[in-house]
């Protein structure tokens, strides 16, 4: 991208932080626009549950055999994230300030499809900004929260960090803090389906701990035993591998299917894609072209890798879509949800 002047830089600067943020906290691309937002998840039965905007409204809804709309916010609300349960009976959903603010509280409910009714699980205040049912236990839910805010400049946007791995049992209304590792950054919180063990993408910071200044930081995935959070691992990719982003393990497959830079398209604007990598055969491979933005992959029970796309990424508007792929990038498919 051209830099004609100390200015252009400092502006190309600001909205690349801003863009960089936008994917690590899953904050939604478009919130000026209509269309999907990028939170979604899938239930075990092939339930979607996703997100949009509405003239401006954040809008929770789920697909199966027709559309729902399940839920629908005042323009100053924002879903930050949802989880489906696995029977596809109950969605969760935290809701915050659409302009993030160190007042800012997050609340964090549950939504019964039988029903039609949503009632408040809990509060906090900090930002809950990512929600993952685990897959071992129906009635235990992790996220992750981040308990302060800080930002770029004066009177630049706030930006959380401080962010800590937590649980919460449905059940027993009873929270528990896994981590105390008080991190500038942490998101694409995964929970093991085999052991007590969550993975999240975090940097491998050479700053100082928990606070919010730069660092010279590449994105890795870490492994985070919960009987000994300590002892955290780096998930083993070729150390020359570009930063990762959102990602999803196949454990099956012995592969990760992570989303990292690409390259760049005519115009400068950065385009992501997803890559596989097999640990036995230490082999990455590109799984998308779609010279866009392509993140947020999950695993679903079927077998296929579900992800979201911005074919309009960097740019004033959004086009965002739901795709739906085998794990090695066979049958890319478009899903439909307006149906």
């Amino acid at each position: 991208m051209n830099r004609r002047s100390w200015m252009m830089a400092a502006v190309t600067f600001l909205t690349s932080a801003c863009l960089i943020l936008g994917v690590l906290y899953r904050v939604p691309a478009a919130e000026k626009e209509d269309g999907l937002t990028g939170q979604f998840d899938v239930a075990a039965d092939g339930t979607i549950a996703y997100v949009t905007q509405e003239n401006g409204k954040p809008s929770l809804s789920v697909k199966s055999d027709v559309n729902e709309l399940l839920v629908q916010l005042p323009t100053d609300r924002s879903i930050l994230d949802i989880a489906i349960t696995a029977d596809g009976e109950s969605v969760l959903y935290a809701v915050s300030d659409k302009e993030l603010g160190t007042e800012s509280r997050s609340t964090v409910f549950r939504l019964d499809r039988l029903t039609g009714e949503s009632g408040k699980l809990f509060s906090a205040d900090a930002v809950i900004t990512e929600l993952v049912m685990d897959p071992k236990a129906a009635d235990r839910l992790f996220y992750l929260q981040a308990d302060r805010f800080s930002d770029y400049s004066p009177g630049a946007m706030l930006y959380p960090y401080g962010f800590d791995v937590h649980s919460y049992d449905l059940a027993r209304g009873q929270h528990e803090k896994h981590t105390d590792m008080d991190r500038q950054s942490m998101s694409s919180l995964q929970v093991s389906a085999e052991e007590e063990a969550v993975y999240v993408q975090m940097d491998e910071e050479t700053g100082g701990r928990g606070t919010a200044e730069e660092v010279d930081a590449v994105g890795r995935i870490f492994k985070i035993p919960l009987s000994d959070p300590d002892r955290k691992l780096v998930i083993s990719i070729p150390e020359d591998t570009a930063d990762l982003y959102d990602f999803v393990l196949i454990p099956e497959r012995s592969e990760l299917i992570y989303q990292a830079i690409a390259g760049t398209d005519e115009d400068g604007f950065l385009e992501y894609e997803l890559f596989s990598y097999n640990w036995g055969t230490q082999q990455i491979e590109k799984l998308t072209r779609l010279h866009a933005y392509a993140g947020t992959p999950i695993y679903g029970m079927d077998g296929r890798v579900y992800f979201m796309a911005d074919e309009a990424f960097g740019r004033n508007d959004s086009d965002v879509k739901l795709y739906s792929m085998e794990p090695d990038g066979r049958t890319l498919v478009q899903i439909d949800l307006d149906s």
